[in-house]
């Protein structure tokens, strides 16, 4: 087990005054759910940085409560994203393991209503008008763009390929005025990144065959990162689509959070949160540790 995980693990078993302990895998994952916290410390919310990680404290923590009797009654409850854990089969949802409804976080954000908010709050109206476009439109143009992106991420995931997404350039091959994405520019930018495998238009387009036969992904929120949506939105605005009156920052962190404020409290009506509230109700019987489900 890595270190981290172990660190977290030994947080958890020597945290006896709260009521219960909910491990979630990311940064979003933890502002969101602290949101909605109503007792003082009556809940422990920690973020474990990595669903790799998320899943390494889990296991520990199940030994060590299997292996030292005076942990065995410790209420611990375990948050992911869905990511493709569920489709390759590498993770098997339990009582005590709850993942996001769709892919991430982010993508339930952009799914509802929290992404209408944002774009009516950044978007120039006399452009969306120009183009025939509203939110709706909007998101569906950017799902189409990052579908490709998510189809060479779950390629990668369900072949070990080890493709290095991060820091991607989406000005390297998304062109955000018309929305649009370029297979080549797309496998031009990850080969540069990644000298170790070959990333081509032609395993792009094999990569995303591979997808249109999964039926898992016939909702694109399935597929798509929602770190990726937010990424090309970003860059969309930037180049064309933003309001001139609007002043504020449009780099992906900032547009995140802004998604996450919008969505605070449409959370509370999704799968993932009220079965983490009704497993605190069941272990605990106190309904004060999260705010009721919407």
């Amino acid at each position: 087990m890595n270190q981290l995980a172990h660190e977290l693990a030994n947080e958890i078993f020597m945290s006896s005054s709260y009521a219960a302990h909910l491990v979630v895998e990311g940064s979003s994952d933890y502002v969101v759910f602290k949101q909605h916290v109503i007792a003082a410390n009556g809940i422990n919310i920690l973020p474990a940085h990595g669903g790799a990680n998320l899943i390494s404290c889990k296991a520990s923590v199940e030994a060590m409560k299997v292996k030292s009797p005076q942990y065995a009654t410790r209420k611990i409850h375990f948050f992911m994203d869905r990511d493709y854990q569920l489709v390759l089969g590498k993770v098997v949802i339990s009582e005590t393991l709850t993942t996001t409804d769709l892919r991430d976080m982010e993508c339930q954000m952009v799914a509802s209503d929290a992404f209408n908010a944002v774009v009516t709050e950044i978007a120039c109206p006399k452009k969306m008008s120009a183009a025939n476009m509203g939110a709706k439109e909007l998101r569906l143009k950017l799902l189409a763009c990052a579908e490709t992106i998510g189809a060479i991420r779950f390629a990668s995931a369900k072949h070990d390929r080890a493709i290095d997404f991060k820091e991607l350039n989406a000005s390297k091959f998304f062109d955000g005025k018309n929305l649009a994405l370029s297979g080549e520019k797309l496998s031009a930018h990850l080969a540069g990144k990644n000298k170790h495998c070959t990333v081509t238009v032609n395993t792009i387009a094999q990569d995303v065959e591979l997808c249109k036969k999964e039926n898992y992904f016939e909702n694109p929120l399935l597929l798509c990162s929602g770190h990726d949506i937010a990424l090309l939105m970003s860059s969309a605005f930037k180049v064309w689509w933003k309001a001139k009156n609007f002043n504020g920052s449009l780099e992906i962190d900032t547009l995140e959070s802004m998604l996450r404020l919008s969505y605070r409290d449409i959370f509370r009506s999704s799968v993932g949160y009220k079965k983490v509230h009704a497993w605190l109700l069941k272990v605990t019987s106190r309904s004060d540790l999260l705010a009721a489900p919407i």
